[in-house]
């Protein structure tokens, strides 16, 4: 399997990609060629990336989790699995936790989340790092929750892509050597070598996708592409996509000074961008892609903005933004019509605030909101 550097690869997000539709994709392919046994190995090329898998600056208590999940040539399931956790029946007890999905064997996971008071709130966290096949769940749920699902982050995707794989191989008529390894730097191999060939969604439909539901790995992938896909011969890394990136906004004469970009989902708080900035990108993006605002979710639909604006219901329509929130920030950005039918680009910035997000939240609505009553 060699990894082309598909986000959506094993996606439930995209009707093609869940597991199930291109591991049947593959087995159809490999009996079209005659093939019912397999007594070599099972690899999975990941060359076009360089070995660096998340970003230096992401935190310790991030990278466990599913919006902290590394980056891989070949992804699977979005590099997350989830697990389904039930409280027990008295405050103190441990939870119980279910298998993961995907399956995900040889793999140690510490459940160490205890059940907390009825009416306190859910509290569970993973830990984890690259490459590892150990897992701590920490925090709490509440008790008299039927179950809650925890996300965290696949360690090591190509491996545990194989692993899914070979399974279903095995379980559809084609029995292997039960041997697996990830590689990078393979012999090449040549077009008629190839048994089946996988692409991807449309780039818009995976650009749209990532702003509704702020799917930090689709943006980190799209990010190590930009360099994958530049015409001159440019290492896969985090830094070489920035500099790329930057080196498009300067073509675009977007000023690029007093900026810091060092990821491609905003996840590294070493990040700096200016609301300014990021009016003069969206004004930039409305004149050469008219239809670039479509690209982001309007209050009130699945995604990120589903509750957005619930007090200013006749106003939805009028607004297309993305959001960026942890802990101590939440911003929005994008395209709000006025009442007299002009768009105007938003940017709205709020950093290291200390109240609670429900505090913020409704402050922001309203100022959006407001927009749209404007002539």
């Amino acid at each position: 399997l060699i990894g082309g550097g598909d986000p959506t690869f094993g996606s439930n997000q995209f009707p093609n990609s869940k597991p199930d539709s291109i591991f049947s994709f593959f087995l159809k392919s490999l009996k079209q060629k005659g093939i019912s046994s397999i007594q070599g190995k099972l690899i999975a090329d990941v060359s076009l990336y360089e070995d660096k898998v998340i970003n230096d600056t992401w935190e310790w208590g991030d990278i466990g989790n599913y919006y902290g999940a590394g980056i891989s040539a070949l992804s699977f399931c979005e590099n997350a699995f989830s697990i389904t956790l039930k409280p027990g029946s008295t405050v103190g007890q441990q939870t119980t936790a279910g298998q993961p999905k995907p399956f995900l064997p040889n793999t140690i996971i510490s459940n160490r989340i205890t059940t907390s008071p009825k009416d306190s709130s859910v509290n569970a966290l993973i830990y984890s790092s690259p490459m590892t096949n150990e897992y701590w769940l920490s925090g709490t749920i509440p008790l008299g929750r039927d179950s809650v699902v925890a996300k965290g982050a696949i360690q090591n995707p190509a491996l545990i892509c194989l692993d899914n794989f070979n399974i279903y191989l095995n379980n559809n008529g084609v029995t292997t050597s039960n041997t697996l390894e990830v590689k990078k730097h393979v012999q090449p191999l040549s077009l008629s070598d190839t048994i089946a060939l996988l692409k991807s969604p449309v780039y818009k439909d995976i650009a749209e996708n990532t702003n509704r539901f702020s799917n930090n790995m689709f943006a980190e992938t799209i990010l190590k592409n930009i360099a994958a896909n530049k015409s001159v011969a440019m290492q896969v890394t985090f830094d070489n996509g920035v500099k790329e990136v930057i080196a498009l906004l300067n073509k675009k004469a977007v000023d690029t000074k007093g900026i810091r970009i060092i990821d491609g989902s905003g996840l590294s708080r070493q990040n700096m961008l200016s609301a300014d900035f990021m009016c003069r990108f969206l004004l930039m993006m409305h004149g050469a892609y008219p239809s670039f605002d479509k690209l982001m979710p309007s209050p009130g639909e699945k995604g990120t903005l589903s509750v957005f604006m619930a007090n200013h219901k006749n106003n939805r329509a009028k607004v297309r933004l993305k959001s960026g929130s942890m802990t101590g920030v939440l911003n929005y950005a994008g395209y709000v019509k006025t009442k007299s039918g002009k768009t105007l680009c938003v940017t709205v910035m709020t950093n290291n605030f200390t109240c609670k997000v429900s505090k913020i939240r409704p402050k922001l609505e309203k100022l959006v909101n407001l927009i749209t009553e404007c002539e």
